[in-house]
């Protein structure tokens, strides 16, 4: 089963970011500081940069189809509002180091979309917020065009026009027709193609650019069912002015305070759960009926739509009616239809709508059960549709010996979590599949990442107690 990989590189070229030095810098201390540039988010502004005392939050989210930056920050030169307020299309630039040697930084450049001030009145530490996205120009062009082929073809080719990379996990689609652009931007046409591209009845695609600015498009049954028993996880064991002695390790998140190290990144902080389950199987149905009129062959086509789910998996429960309510008169009862509409299949692919409805909807069911988790540390191992082990342990409850107690945890009694038996939490415990990933960088709180990650089907019971 094929993993994500890099087809093509990106060959886009960014604003270079130059760092003047004082005459007097001799060059050793010259290159010693350099290796600190990028440890916290360095920015550069028409080449002035922002340094990091005076950004107060900055928030790099990749959970979109293009990646955003929020930052708020002060400032000390008076300059901004002057001879380097933002002007139209003005471009703010971003480096952060990976922490090894063995993953690649973050480099990115971002067109100012929001600028706003504070209503202070201090004007020498006037304090401002900016939103911006990620620059590529292409994007944002309108144009009446057309491309033939599969929409796997279709969308190598628009990222090779448009300098990025191309990342996928697929060989191929089997939706070859002429697809054609009626002067949207490039960014929705390529949401378009892959909303109607189609593999098989039992695939659904999505596409987004990452931090590297690579095209990924997805086939994300197959990330599903990826084998993830040997994954690996890079550690920095130190980090000395840029250089890092790196081990590697099984990568499993967990809140287990024993896994609460400072070189970790693996350590959870703390997580939300959210469960739209029942909401979601209302909206779409647990049997889905589409409808369309096929213009060409002049007939009337019904076809049933089921959302894709594991129900050959015993470990698992699959979350289409209360298990424990078998003939319920509610799930057994709640349907729904979509009429499509007409097609003619000379002009496009013969599952061109029913494509659409499909990657639709197992989006959408995909999505039932999400959960947000806080690393400590930034992990440049993890990327979007990427499946991981999770491990959660019910920090209230210990085991001792053949007895359970459940009580309030203080510090002293999180310090000492490795002498006692943690018990795992089964049900949320196992495989999770990563659909965001932002970065946190707050100058009062620390600096954080969040992995938003979602769950088809909840566990049944695995891990020993």
């Amino acid at each position: 089963m094929a993993k994500l990989h890099i087809v093509d590189r990106a060959t886009i070229k960014l604003d270079k970011i130059e760092i003047k030095y004082a005459d007097d810098v001799q060059d050793y201390r010259a290159d010693e500081e350099s290796k600190q540039y990028g440890k916290y988010p360095f920015i550069s502004y028409k080449g002035m940069p922002i340094e990091s005392d005076s950004i107060s939050k900055l928030k790099l989210y990749n959970n979109k189809f293009l990646p955003y930056l929020e930052m708020v920050f002060v400032d000390k030169t008076g300059r901004i509002q002057d001879d380097y307020f933002p002007l139209d299309d003005s471009i703010i630039s971003l480096f952060l180091r990976s922490h090894t040697v063995k993953k690649l930084p973050i480099r990115m450049d971002f067109k100012i979309t929001s600028f706003s001030m504070s209503k202070k009145t201090d004007y020498e530490n006037q304090e401002y917020t900016v939103g911006a996205e990620l620059n590529i120009d292409g994007l944002y062009i309108r144009n009446w065009e057309s491309y033939k082929g599969s929409s796997f073809n279709v969308l190598k080719t628009i990222s090779k026009e448009l300098e990025l990379g191309f990342v996928t996990n697929i060989d191929d689609t089997s939706d070859d027709m002429t697809w054609i652009n009626i002067n949207n931007s490039k960014s929705e046409f390529i949401r378009n193609i892959t909303e109607h591209s189609y593999k098989s009845d039992e695939t659904f695609m999505w596409s987004y650019v990452d931090f590297y600015y690579n095209l990924n498009y997805v086939e994300i049954e197959t990330q599903l069912k990826e084998d993830i028993s040997r994954q690996g996880n890079v550690m920095a064991e130190s980090y000395v002015q840029g250089e890092g002695i790196d081990t590697v390790q099984s990568l499993t998140l967990t809140n287990n305070p024993d896994a609460n190290n400072p070189n970790s990144n693996l350590f959870i902080k703390n997580y939300v759960l959210l469960n739209d389950t029942t909401a979601l199987n209302i909206d779409l149905g647990y049997k889905h009926r589409i409808h369309y009129y096929d213009q060409t062959n002049t007939n009337y086509n019904s076809t049933f739509l089921d959302s894709i789910s594991d129900t050959d998996n015993n470990s698992s429960i699959v979350l289409k009616g209360n298990p424990e309510r078998p003939d319920s008169k509610f799930s057994n009862n709640v349907f729904n239809q979509t009429y499509l509409g007409k097609m003619d299949t000379d002009n496009v692919h013969k599952n061109y709508l029913y494509a659409y409805n499909q990657n639709l909807n197992n989006i959408k069911f995909l999505q039932k059960i999400k959960m947000v988790v806080v690393l400590n540390q930034a992990n440049f191992n993890l990327y979007r549709f990427q499946k991981v082990n999770v491990v959660l342990y019910k920090m209230s409850q210990i085991m001792q010996g053949d007895e359970e107690q459940t009580q309030n945890l203080d510090n002293s009694q999180l310090d000492k979590a490795g002498e006692r038996n943690w018990k795992i939490n089964d049900r949320l415990s196992g495989e999770w599949l990563i659909t965001g990933i932002n970065m946190t960088f707050d100058k009062d709180n620390g600096s954080v990442q969040e992995v938003t990650m979602i769950k088809r089907e909840l566990s049944l019971p695995k891990y020993k107690k």
